[in-house]
């Protein structure tokens, strides 16, 4: 079941998870483009690293752009089995989003298919605890309104028609007050829709109060087209509350209540001068490419003489690559900053047309995150070794001890590895003085191999269980430093371990029944 995203506050839900359409018509003016961003509460009820988006009717070569989140980077795209739609993954196993905190997140898509549904879910998690226990199924969150763009002909020529539909499953009202701006000229990037942006700033109010948003009652919006040769950027925002039931004059009826969120959805549309505008033949491929290595995409296109001369230019995330204006573009050296989405658009005298994206896979080499660092603890205990990793995945681990491959064996060894594969961790249990060593961890994937720094396993072995004056006798001059142990932090030493009876790593309640049945025993 999805966390629950309400007080989700969707301050910038995406119009592609608003099932934004890419409508063709007769008339020369064509969709070519939609974008969207949106903030989100983590009210899931526990700390989360990860956020997951399923949507249906896209495509992964449709997403030409995605936000980059200063905690979670640039998200993962993969296809939803049978293709009919794609998931985008937030993740970072080593970033903990706290309940209530807010996160942002965008996808811009080029073309493709309408949204026909979504859904959303933060991923409990906290900070080196890759996969922990999932949360009790909360109840389903409020529909979010779906949002399709299309060019219509109508009598007097082609409009841009904008429909919201309330499409909750369950059928409950929710109310929107729209606002409107415009780009003309220009494509709006997927960082200016914020709320505190010029842009979205100086956007006019559409309605005065917010009106009711109910299943099977759409609303619309109607626009001009773009003037022929023109791009232009339509911006609307709706702010969306949920419905609450107010007692007037007797007589119970529906109003504004909480605010959900708010929604902004961005078209981006041409004006065509004439019907010969380039045809794409062969879309660019996506690259994987090592890093300081080469990639290459390649663009072909029919190119009607009608239509005059064609220009191409490709773009790196949604922005123009300056100089980068032929079919073949090749990045050499390849960096960590050239990954992610490469589209295409090209230009005649009638209009344009935009690839599909390219996603480049920059192939890092594993680095450590986090090393595994010495461990003093006592004999019986279990002792634990972790190594944290960035870089391309899969990674492979091989844990040595005192430089020699190490074979976990259970019950006593085991190697733990973290779903996303960045966090492997090395278990001895029941430890004795054989395990004093030298331990390292061998990391491998397809851009290199790396050996982590030493980690030292100490094991105090010489106490008798309870004599923590270490006396060589359990005794009653045993119980004040029992006690200072039980109050208070120690070091482990020996002392420590004779107070930790049960060998749990910590001298706690759970000790003291132990402890005073060896104090007491002949």
């Amino acid at each position: 079941m999805l966390s629950r995203p309400s007080r989700f506050f969707l301050l910038l839900v995406p119009a592609f998870a608003l099932g934004i359409g890419i409508a063709t018509a007769h008339a020369q003016v064509t969709i070519i483009g939609s974008l969207g961003n949106f903030d989100v509460h983590n009210e899931s009820g526990s700390d989360c690293n990860e956020f997951d988006i399923e949507l249906e009717g896209p495509h992964p070569e449709d997403v030409y752009h995605t936000y980059r989140n200063p905690n979670y980077g640039s998200p993962t795209i993969t296809a939803l089995p049978g293709n009919v739609g794609i998931r985008v993954v937030y993740a970072h196993p080593q970033h903990a989003t706290p309940r209530h905190a807010i996160e942002h997140f965008g996808v811009s898509i080029a073309s493709g298919h309408p949204v026909t549904a979504q859904r959303f879910q933060w991923v409990p998690g906290t900070v080196n605890v890759p996969n922990p226990p999932p949360p009790p199924p909360p109840p389903p969150p409020m529909a979010l309104p779906r949002i399709v763009s299309e060019v219509v002909v109508t009598p007097t020529g082609p409009i841009i028609r904008e429909t919201a539909e309330n499409l909750d499953p369950w059928g409950r009202i929710m109310w929107i007050l729209r606002s409107q701006t415009r780009a003309d000229g220009r494509e709006v990037a997927l960082e200016e829709l914020m709320v505190d942006d010029p842009l979205i700033e100086g956007a006019t109010p559409v309605d005065l109060e917010p009106e009711k948003l109910e299943v099977g009652s759409p609303v619309i919006i109607e626009e001009d087209v773009p003037d022929p040769g023109d791009i232009d950027s339509t911006v609307i925002i709706y702010e969306v509350y949920e419905n609450r039931r107010v007692l007037i004059g007797g007589q119970w009826e529906d109003a504004p209540g909480p605010h959900y969120g708010t929604v902004m959805m961005a078209s981006i549309s041409q004006g065509q001068l004439c019907q010969f505008t380039p045809d794409i033949v062969m879309q660019p491929d996506d690259v994987e490419a090592p890093l300081d290595g080469a990639a290459l995409f390649v663009v072909v296109a029919n190119e009607p003489p009608q239509g005059g001369e064609a220009f191409y230019q490709w773009r790196h995330e949604g922005v123009d690559m300056p100089g980068e204006d032929n079919a073949i573009l090749e990045i050499d050296p390849v960096t960590e900053a050239d990954a992610g989405m490469y589209t295409c658009v090209i230009r005649n005298g009638c209009g344009s047309v935009t690839s599909h994206a390219a996603q480049l896979t920059v192939r890092l080499p594993p680095t450590f995150q986090w090393q595994p660092v010495s461990v003093t603890t006592c004999a019986g205990a279990t002792a634990a070794f972790m190594a944290t990793m960035s870089g391309t995945t899969p990674i492979t681990y091989e844990w040595m001890q005192n430089n020699a491959p190490l074979d976990p064996m259970p019950p006593r060894f085991s190697v733990v590895t973290s779903p996303d594969g960045r966090v492997s961790t090395l278990m001895i249990a029941d430890v004795t003085l054989a395990d004093e060593a030298d331990y390292t961890v061998r990391v491998t994937n397809v851009a290199g191999t790396d050996v982590s720094e030493t980690a030292e396993l100490v094991v105090q072995a010489e106490y008798i269980p309870g004599d923590v004056n270490r006396d060589e006798h359990v005794n009653a001059q045993d119980v004040s430093p029992f006690v200072d142990a039980l109050l208070g932090p120690a070091p482990i030493g020996l002392s420590f371990c004779a107070a930790d009876m049960n060998h749990s790593g910590a001298v706690d309640g759970d000790d003291v029944a132990l402890f005073v049945e060896a104090l007491i025993a002949p």
